[in-house]
């Protein structure tokens, strides 16, 4: 499975080049404000980074017992507490039920609502 890179996405110069089968063609922005990620793209890209750090197949699935590996740099104050209170009903909020599995469009939608 083919998936386009941030660079791609937001490269560091605002210049694109298009292939088509018959010819190329050069598109530009005049200002760097066309290449700025905004808030959104970079809390998506932070929280799939951590989530493929322990997701290294790519399968858009981990381990509930993986949880406080995933969340350690995106909420350090659940993932460190003592007594892990919160981190056993994040865990609970998160798992698909009986699974012991945390799919990826989960912890999107609940790890991001918790970091804005």
């Amino acid at each position: 499975e083919l998936q386009i890179g941030n660079y791609y996405k937001c490269p560091l110069d605002p210049v694109w080049v298009i292939g088509s089968s018959s010819h190329f063609t050069v598109l530009f922005g005049v200002t760097r404000e066309s290449i700025q990620e905004s808030e959104s793209q970079k809390l998506l890209e932070r929280v799939q980074n951590a989530f493929r750090l322990i997701d290294t197949a790519d399968t858009g699935v981990i381990q509930v017992s993986s949880l406080k590996m995933a969340i350690s740099d995106l909420l350090p104050d659940i993932a460190n507490e003592p007594h892990e209170g919160k981190l056993g009903a994040l865990a609970s909020k998160l798992e698909t039920p009986g699974c012991g599995i945390i799919i990826w469009s989960n912890f999107w939608r609940i790890i991001s609502k918790l970091m804005t």
